[in-house]
């Protein structure tokens, strides 16, 4: 498996995101939105979503809270 391939859907793309109410970075699938904080097994299925993660901590359900992190 490609280690930037989802292994919840198998057909989405993990990239990094920085959220910016917090700093933290964390890694999204473009696909089904999976998301694995850092130092999480990415060859392991997801157990949150962005959905979830961003509910958590009280932060708007929105993709403008987030930017690409490089």
């Amino acid at each position: 498996m490609n280690p930037t391939e989802c292994p919840c859907c198998d057909n989405g793309v993990i990239s990094p995101w920085r959220v910016n109410a917090t700093n933290e970075i964390i890694l999204v699938c473009d696909e089904c939105d999976a998301l694995w904080e850092d130092g999480d097994d990415r060859t392991e299925p997801s157990v949150t979503t962005i959905d979830q993660y961003l509910n958590l901590r009280g932060l708007p359900l929105l993709w403008s809270g987030l930017v690409p992190a490089l």
